[in-house]
């Protein structure tokens, strides 16, 4: 009878290390790597948007200066850019 009390004594602390050791690594090691992922995700998103953002200033700055450069050759005299523009 005490050779079973003591396994099952053994088992119970093993249970209770069990419970602690999810506990721990579930409740602060996931809300840790939740926030961490979080954080590096939306530096990601914000580095897109931010090239994203200079792209968009940058194309409009070029299709402005593409629309002047095709008006310009319109105006010239060549029956050749005439013909493409």
């Amino acid at each position: 009878a005490p050779e079973v009390k003591s396994k099952i004594l053994k088992l119970a602390a093993s249970q209770v290390a069990g419970y602690l050791y999810s506990g721990i690594v579930l409740g602060v090691g996931i809300s840790k790597l939740n926030i961490i992922i979080t954080k590096y995700l939306q530096t990601k998103k914000d580095a897109n948007e931010n090239m994203t953002a200079n792209v968009k200033n940058t194309s409009n700055k070029a299709s402005r200066f593409d629309k002047k450069y095709l008006l310009e050759l319109r105006n010239k005299s060549n029956p050749i850019f005439k013909e493409f523009i």
